[in-house]
């Protein structure tokens, strides 16, 4: 990762004793295993069950660059999928999608989700797409924003790839603008979604079309890019937030919507609720006129103040069959369960779908519609290229391995001339060396004969 250039995938990374912590230690790092059991080797992650947890990676498209709102979009597309989705990864300018496609095999990234903001829009989709009067975002007060912006959504290794147009869409600070009570808490993002897709159907129960492949083709990436849902072992208190899918036949476009999960306790008067669910003393009402709670509850304030279940549909009330977040949630008890909309709200359709991870021949298009021998065609010449691509490669690498050789020749020669050299000089300067010690020896000869020659003339003398 660091080679390539991204920056923090901690939160994809599993490592041996995470969440441990950090105590003093003397000469090497103390663990204690007594008291501070990890917590992770209670359950065995889904991984050793046989069930692969889908992780997925957010990114901009290589060489682009996104507008402010679009790299909203993207943070909070990103605690969508948390928490198994590299929620803190920091991108640089200088990133391609080899380097994506790598750092994803190392850490079993499934999902790779591309964001653009796009070129021109078709004329069909280059009007406005703001709220119109009438619609249920005008009617809700929620500020949508047109977008040209493309989301792909590849399958790791091999595809297939999705690309869909971003037809509109609403940051999570617009949703809240239009709410009474807003509701956001940091723990719901620990644990992942339920995933809700509606009008994904593979044929209609009236006996009519089924469902074209590009759409169930929609409904699979959709499912499989959330870890899947085992009924029998789930636990309410996991189940904190819903994304919903929802297909509209008629614009051939997906709404997706983010929603936390509630559940709040019923067949409970609002100033039992009050005193039941609130903490602290300042929530409490002011018993100063009354001289005993029951007045209080069943006086005249509980008569004005009716009951919050006596207007509620009974249809959102369930047994719960275990405890569930929130005050008075116990198992066997009934609460109403309510769907909190947290944001963003995208509008997605269809452009186009290829075969391979970002790459192969399109298997569906919206705007062009080619026949099967025009696909036929554009197989062949897809095939054609790449024989060609191959075959210069080839040539390539058979003309690289020929230089190669050729160099090796030349210093193989150069290696062979130098040696020879050095072998003659080695020579050369062992024969001079001899040659200096015969001179020596025979200069000693002479100045010997010389003394004896002049020691007989003294003599005679």
């Amino acid at each position: 990762a660091k080679k390539a250039g991204l920056g923090s995938l901690a939160r994809l990374i599993p490592y041996k004793g995470q969440g441990r912590s950090n105590m003093p230690k003397r000469g090497s790092k103390r663990v204690k295993k007594r008291t501070h059991a990890d917590s992770a080797q209670d359950e065995p992650p889904a991984e050793l069950s046989g069930q692969p947890i889908p992780r997925s990676m957010i990114v901009r498209a290589p060489k682009t660059k996104l507008p402010h709102l679009l790299q909203i979009l993207q943070m909070e597309l990103r605690k969508v999928m948390s928490p198994n989705t590299a929620l803190e990864l920091r991108e640089r300018k200088f990133n391609v999608l080899k380097d994506y496609t790598h750092v994803a095999q190392l850490l079993k990234v499934t999902h790779l989700l591309l964001l653009s903001p796009g070129g021109k829009r078709p004329k069909a989709e280059a009007k406005a797409t703001g709220a119109k009067a009438g619609s249920a975002e005008a009617k809700e007060g929620v500020a949508t924003m047109g977008a040209g912006a493309l989301l792909k959504v590849g399958r790791l290794p091999q595809g297939p790839t999705l690309t869909l147009r971003i037809v509109k869409y609403s940051l999570c600070r617009q949703v809240r603008a239009t709410q009474k009570r807003t509701f956001d808490v940091s723990t719901l993002y620990d644990t992942a979604p339920l995933v809700v897709l509606n009008n994904f159907g593979a044929a209609d129960a009236t006996g009519g079309e089924a469902t074209p492949a590009h759409v169930k083709l929609m409904r699979i990436t959709f499912q499989n890019m959330f870890p899947p849902l085992d009924v029998a072992a789930v636990r309410l208190a996991e189940c904190r937030r819903v994304v919903l899918f929802n297909y509209d036949k008629d614009k051939q476009v997906v709404e997706m919507r983010h929603y936390a999960i509630r559940a709040n306790p019923v067949a409970m008067s609002r100033p039992v609720k009050r005193v039941m669910l609130t903490s602290g003393a300042k929530a409490l009402p002011d018993l100063g006129e009354y001289d005993d709670i029951s007045d209080w509850l069943l006086g005249k304030v509980a008569a004005d103040e009716a009951s919050d279940s006596e207007g509620e549909d009974e249809a959102n009330h369930v047994v719960l069959p275990q405890k569930m977040r929130g005050k008075g949630n116990a198992a066997s008890m009934t609460s109403a369960v309510k769907l909190h909309e947290l944001g963003p709200r995208v509008t997605l359709k269809l452009f186009k779908v290829e075969r391979g991870f970002c790459e192969g021949d399109v298997m569906y298009h919206s705007i062009e519609q080619r026949t099967a021998q025009e696909v036929a065609v554009q197989r062949q010449a897809k095939k054609e290229a790449e024989d060609l691509k191959q075959a210069r490669r080839e040539e390539q690498e058979g003309n690289v391995a020929r230089k190669k050789e050729v160099e090796d020749e030349k210093r193989a020669k150069k290696r062979a001339r130098k040696e020879a050299w050095e072998a003659a000089k080695e020579a050369k300067e062992r024969e001079g060396g001899e040659g200096g010690g015969s001179e020596e020896s025979q200069s000693g000869e002479d100045s010997q004969a010389s003394e004896s020659a002049s020691d007989g003339a003294s003599d005679g003398e």
